[in-house]
């Protein structure tokens, strides 16, 4: 048993006003500027599981994250040149830094990234996220590659980051694709990115997805 909605089902980027800002009508702002040919919500499902020799469980997950897009085929990616990208980040956090246990929240803060094409490398940061921890949000980030995949538009790096008085306490990882917006010729800069990323350490994890536009 499973369920899919988008985030415009949702409404929750009017509950971040931090990271999204607000509207004049009380809609809930987009998810990243320009980002219309995106799309991005939430997921969740109930399995069950166990051996036939024991028990049966049932495990219930609620508001995983997805976004999609028509991602652009290798061929069709610019050969030379740079391109910025910016947007947000959403993901769940687990978190016990207060020793008094876990808590479960969802927390949201901004993306950038930069790429070179001709070196398939860049430099990919979530800043601001989780305004709860400290004031200006934790940052996290670090360098880009396209790994030698057969579809070639799959970039992946390594994040680090730090907690309040703690630096370099976080580590995680972060990977993407390029997407293109309708019409969109082969060779041109790509109109954004999307993807998944994680970064934690024994007290505190998050896990979530990016958009961005050029």
């Amino acid at each position: 048993t499973s369920y899919l909605a988008s985030g415009d089902q949702l409404g929750v980027t009017k509950f971040f006003p931090q990271t999204f800002g607000t509207t004049a009508d009380g809609s809930a702002p987009a998810f990243c500027t320009g980002c219309d040919f995106l799309k991005w919500g939430a997921w969740g499902t109930r399995v069950n599981f166990g051996s036939s020799n024991s028990p049966q469980y049932t495990d219930n997950i609620h508001t995983g994250w997805w976004v999609a897009g028509d991602v652009v085929s290798n061929s069709d990616l610019p050969t030379d040149g740079t391109a910025t990208y910016s947007g947000h980040a959403i993901g769940n956090v687990a978190n016990s830094l207060n020793g008094q246990g876990t808590i479960t929240y969802v927390a949201t803060g901004d993306m950038n990234m930069s790429w070179t094409f001709n070196t398939r490398s860049g430099q990919f940061d979530i800043t601001h996220f989780d305004t709860s921890v400290t004031p200006s949000g934790l940052s996290f980030g670090g360098a880009l590659r396209a790994p030698g995949v057969s579809n070639g538009n799959a970039f992946t790096g390594v994040l680090s980051g730090g907690l309040p008085n703690d630096p370099g306490s976080l580590s995680g990882g972060v990977a993407g694709s390029f997407a293109r917006s309708p019409g969109q010729i082969s060779g041109a800069v790509p109109s954004g990115v999307i993807g998944n990323w994680n970064i934690g350490n024994s007290r505190y994890n998050a896990t979530g997805i990016f958009a961005g536009s050029h």
